[in-house]
């Protein structure tokens, strides 16, 4: 909380809430689920950012159990142990749909809580 009773998110300006919710497809959300690879050019990098804040957020405000889990299940991973790229992706695709679930299911209710935030 800021010191004006706001949350980081609702002291957001709706400019950028609105880039954000049109910013957002489910293709994008998968992207993200997958591998870091948005993040790493230039020219997707504040995109992936934005729609990386806005997943978190939702998912820390409405799927706050399924999201600690996800955490965690990622957590038990050994540290500095490499894995093919290909290997990378199929783990984190299937540990996100196993703890949150996929994000065509979700996208929808995502989107709906974003419009409410003025």
């Amino acid at each position: 909380m800021s010191k004006f009773g706001l949350s980081p998110l609702d002291a957001a300006s709706p400019k950028a809430f609105k880039a954000i919710r049109s910013a957002i497809t489910v293709e994008s959300l998968e992207q993200l689920t997958q591998s870091d690879a948005r993040f790493q050019k230039a020219e997707t990098g504040h995109a992936a950012y934005a729609e990386a804040w806005a997943l978190t957020t939702y998912l820390m405000k409405r799927k706050r159990k399924e999201f600690m889990a996800f955490i965690l299940a990622n957590s038990t991973n050994p540290q500095g142990v490499w894995e093919k790229p290909d290997k990378q992706i199929e783990k984190r695709t299937r540990v996100f749909a196993e703890t949150i679930g996929a994000p065509a299911d979700f996208k929808k209710t995502m989107e709906s809580y974003f419009k409410r935030i003025r």
